[in-house]
């Protein structure tokens, strides 16, 4: 598993990696304060280990890619700012925006799509976009996974990684 995802890097290291939502939120709380990746809501299925798997394979790669959809998501999976650490959240994301490349499906194009009706929104766009630009796509969602591995797109299952 090791070699294999080695060649995915070596593959996509310069072109960059596509990251979903629910490990870009993973990405988020841990960059905040990985203490609280157990306990905040939308993290706790992860531990500070997964985060730093996931801080050294992101570095890996020249780019990290994130639709809008999967911004607007991240933001919602932090909730209302009722406190400092939400607040601190939403400030890590104002300043990795600034790091990530945007790339932007109309939803009347993404809605055409037969993956649209399978996945919805966020899911559709990732594999509209990853399949044009040829990116590989990371995720932990195991049918997004599934899906894109059988139709000829990279895309590699977070929970993979944690198993080397």
């Amino acid at each position: 598993m090791r070699g294999y995802i080695d060649g995915l890097v070596a593959q996509y290291g310069r072109t960059g990696v596509l990251v979903d939502a629910n490990l870009l939120i993973l990405y988020v709380v841990g960059r905040t304060d990985a203490r609280q990746i157990e306990r905040f809501g939308r993290t706790h299925t992860f531990t500070g280990e997964d985060y730093a798997l996931l801080a050294r394979f992101l570095k890996r790669f020249a780019k990290m890619v994130v639709t809008p959809h999967v911004l607007t998501e991240v933001s919602n999976m932090i909730g209302e700012p009722e406190d400092l650490f939400r607040k601190r959240c939403f400030q890590v994301v104002a300043d990795l925006v600034g790091r990530f490349i945007e790339v932007y499906v109309p939803s009347a194009e993404i809605v055409q799509a037969d993956e649209f009706r399978v996945f919805g929104l966020s899911d559709a766009a990732i594999a509209l976009i990853a399949r044009r630009e040829s990116y590989l796509v990371l995720t932990s969602d195991l049918p997004l996974w599934h899906f894109l591995s059988n139709t000829g797109v990279a895309a590699l299952n977070f929970n993979h990684m944690r198993l080397i």
